[in-house]
């Protein structure tokens, strides 16, 4: 219904007044109007850029990123300190792409686990945090998630 008052409106006022009164947007309606044909990308596969790493080099990334030098560092850490040196394996996201795909993307440095304290009724403890736990058995001074099996 609308586009046929579209096209009762258009020769008269035209494209874009036609369409504000029958209440379509112009996209849609040259998108009516000029489809895209089926089953085809507009832009096609796209291809290998020319400098993309081989799998060689990527192997030499990944054993340079998890050497004992730089085992604790950040990708961009790295990238800064061997740029220094004057030697460049690849850029920064090229760093984290490699890291990502093989599952080594986390936190590079050794994290602090802080001690769990056990409280027994009726015995008075005093955790890390300095504060007087008092009660039934409870765990004190632990980190959900931590390593040290609180």
């Amino acid at each position: 219904m609308k586009e046929e008052m579209l096209g009762l409106l258009e020769p008269v006022v035209g494209i874009r007044r036609g369409c504000e009164l029958a209440g379509i947007s112009r996209a849609t309606l040259y998108r009516k109007r000029n489809p895209r044909p089926a089953g085809k990308d507009p832009e096609g596969p796209r291809p290998a850029p020319p400098n993309k790493l081989s799998p060689a080099e990527c192997d030499e990334l990944a054993a340079v990123l998890n050497s004992g030098r730089f085992a604790d560092k950040a990708p961009r850490q790295v990238w800064a300190s061997l740029i220094d040196e004057g030697t460049y394996l690849a850029s920064v996201s090229t760093m984290y792409r490699l890291l990502r795909d093989r599952g080594e993307v986390r936190e590079r440095r050794a994290q602090a686990q802080w001690p769990c304290f056990k409280v027994w009724r009726g015995i008075v403890t005093v955790s890390w945090r300095m504060m007087v736990l008092k009660g039934s058995l409870r765990t004190a001074g632990c980190r959900t998630g931590s390593r040290s099996g609180c």
